[in-house]
């Protein structure tokens, strides 16, 4: 049965207030750490990164006050529902200061976070870069921009990262470090099984 849709929005509104902890001129908001650590779960440990936790509320905080109000809540709640859901989420993620525009400063203040960049460090001043952000880095993306360039940018990462194992410029890279390309890129794209066994296929061939 289907249920209706007034029933599912009081049902987000009464997880909302649950998790909510500020209240400012009679409204119930959530802060960032209210949606990360106690409504999604993530980020438990006591030594976490606080930036990292603004980031991820950024993705629902739209209007970049700092704080989650249940209309942000609900239309994330929507957002998660349509075919292109993990652009579009991907792109609130990189848009931190809601101008619905991507530029380059944004892109790289992400990307410093995320534990691949520091595994594989992503090289900012290549030629991709400069083909989406203009030579000078100066321009921004809009969303449809952003959604090829992010799918352009795991290709990228994975070309930069063999160059970078493949010092002597032969075009081989042992198989410890195709395993790593792989697992840090790729693995997205691989099954447990394949992940699991993937040093002793390269060895194969």
């Amino acid at each position: 049965a289907l249920v209706p849709k007034e029933s599912k929005t009081e049902n987000l509104r009464e997880i909302f207030h649950k998790y909510a902890s500020v209240e400012k001129n009679g409204e119930r908001f959530m802060t960032p750490k209210d949606f990360v650590r106690e409504y999604l779960g993530l980020y438990k440990e006591k030594n976490f990164n606080p930036a990292s936790i603004t980031l991820l509320g950024g993705i629902l905080d739209t209007s970049k006050d700092g704080l989650i109000s249940f209309a942000e809540f609900h239309a994330f709640e929507g957002l998660l529902c349509v075919p292109d859901a993990l652009y579009k989420t991907a792109f609130q993620l990189f848009d931190t200061k809601g101008t619905g525009m991507v530029t380059f400063e944004e892109f790289v203040e992400v990307i410093k976070q995320t534990t691949l960049h520091q595994k594989v460090p992503f090289n900012f001043e290549s030629d991709f870069i400069k083909f989406y952000f203009g030579k000078e880095r100066k321009r921004a993306v809009n969303y449809v921009e952003f959604s090829q360039f992010l799918h352009d940018f795991h290709e990228e990462h994975a070309v930069q990262a063999f160059k970078m194992f493949d010092k002597e410029g032969t075009g081989f890279i042992t198989a410890m470090d195709f395993n790593d390309i792989m697992l840090n890129i790729k693995s997205h794209l691989l099954t447990v099984p394949v992940q699991n066994n993937l040093v002793a296929v390269s060895l194969s061939f």
